[in-house]
C-alpha cells in the first residue's frame, strides 16, 4: 500500500513539474492589434516615428495601418469601428464636424501647433513672379487644397491686410496637381501645406513669400484621435497607444533631422525634395490647450460651421 502511494506521490510531482515547465516556456501574451489609419503625409509623422523607433511594439501593440485617401473616409471609419484610430494628421476641423453630427464618438490625443515659428502651411508663388507680400495678392487667381477649411484661412490671412476673398479668385486643387499649375502659371499663387511648400522650392517651381498663414485661424491643424469605443472598452490599450505616441513626439522634438529621414522614407517622399523642411510641432497628450481649442471651436461656430461644441468634452482624459 505504501509503495502505491509513494508511486502516487512521484506520479503527481511529475505531472506538477511538467505543468510549471510548460507554463514558464509559454511564450508572452501575443501583442494587442491596432487599426490605424492613416495617409502618406508629413503630419503623420509621430506614427512614422513610433513605428520606426519601436515605441509601440515596447508598449505590447501591433500596429496595423489602413491606408486612406481622405480624412472624412477616415474619420468614418473610426465611428463606424472599422478603424480604431489615427495618429498625428487627421483635420480638427473635419474631426470636430463629425463628433457634432455623432456625439461621444471621438477622442483627441495630441495636436500639431501652427504659430510664427512653425512651418506647415505656406503662400508660394512662381519663382520669377513680381508678387512678394499678400498685400500683392490682390487680382490673384490662389489655389488651395479641397475643401472648406482651406478657404476659411485663406481669408483669415487676406484680412490681415485688409483683402478679402472677393478681391482674389480661388480654386480648389488636388496637392499633386498645384505645384504644376504654378509652373505653368495657371495660377499666381498656392496656399497650400507641407511637403508641397518644400517641393515648390526646392524643385526649383515657386519661392515661399508668407510662412504659416493658418496661424491667423487658429492653433491647431491636426490631431490623433481615438475611437470613444476603444477608449471605453479597452482604456488600458488606449493608454499605451498614447504613451507610446508621445514618446514618439519627444523623439521628434530631439532629433528633427533623423525624424524627416523617417517620415521622408514612410511617405515615398524623395529626401532632396523635402531639404530645408522644419519638423511640425506637436502637443503631448497631456500638452493640449483646452483654451485654444475652444477658440477654435468657437470661431468655427462664429462661421456657421459648427453649432456647439465643448473642446473639453472631446480630449481624451
Amino acid at each position: 500500500m505504501r509503495k502505491y502511494i509513494v508511486y502516487i506521490v512521484i506520479i503527481v510531482g511529475v505531472i506538477t513539474g511538467m505543468i510549471l515547465i510548460s507554463r514558464l516556456d509559454k511564450p508572452e501574451s501575443e501583442p494587442l492589434t491596432i487599426n490605424i489609419g492613416y495617409k502618406k503625409h508629413v503630419a503623420y509623422m509621430p506614427l512614422f516615428i513610433g513605428i520606426e523607433k519601436g515605441f509601440y511594439e515596447e508598449e505590447g501593440l501591433d500596429i496595423k495601418l489602413s491606408l486612406v485617401e481622405s480624412t472624412n473616409q477616415m474619420l468614418s471609419a473610426i465611428v463606424s469601428g472599422n478603424i480604431d484610430a489615427s495618429i498625428g494628421g487627421a483635420n480638427i476641423p473635419t474631426i470636430l464636424s463629425i463628433e457634432e453630427k455623432s456625439p461621444n464618438s471621438l477622442k483627441l490625443f495630441n495636436t500639431l501647433e501652427v504659430n510664427e515659428n512653425t512651418s506647415i502651411t505656406c503662400v508660394v508663388v512662381e519663382r520669377n513672379s513680381n508678387i512678394g507680400s499678400l498685400t500683392e495678392l490682390y487680382g490673384a487667381k490662389i489655389a488651395t487644397l479641397p475643401g472648406s477649411f482651406s478657404k476659411l484661412w485663406i481669408n483669415s490671412a487676406l484680412e490681415t491686410v485688409k483683402l478679402s476673398s472677393d478681391e482674389v479668385t480661388i480654386i480648389e486643387l488636388e496637392p499633386s496637381l498645384q505645384i504644376s499649375s504654378l509652373d505653368s502659371k495657371q495660377v499666381d499663387a498656392l496656399f497650400t501645406v507641407e511637403p508641397a511648400c518644400s517641393f515648390a522650392v526646392n524643385k526649383g517651381v515657386g519661392k515661399i513669400i508668407y510662412n504659416e498663414p493658418l496661424r491667423h485661424f487658429g492653433s491647431s491643424l491636426t490631431a490623433s484621435v481615438v475611437s470613444n469605443k476603444l477608449v471605453k472598452n479597452n482604456p488600458e490599450t488606449v493608454q499605451k497607444m498614447v504613451r507610446a505616441t508621445d514618446k514618439a513626439i519627444e523623439f521628434i522634438r530631439n532629433n528633427p533631422s533623423e525624424s524627416l529621414t523617417i517620415m521622408a522614407k514612410h511617405s515615398g517622399y524623395n529626401t532632396e525634395s523635402i531639404q530645408g523642411m522644419i519638423t511640425p510641432v506637436y502637443n503631448k497628450s497631456t500638452e493640449i490647450d483646452v483654451d485654444k481649442l475652444q477658440k477654435l471651436i468657437d470661431k468655427l461656430i462664429a462661421m456657421g460651421e459648427l453649432n456647439n461644441l465643448n473642446a473639453s468634452n472631446i480630449i481624451l482624459d
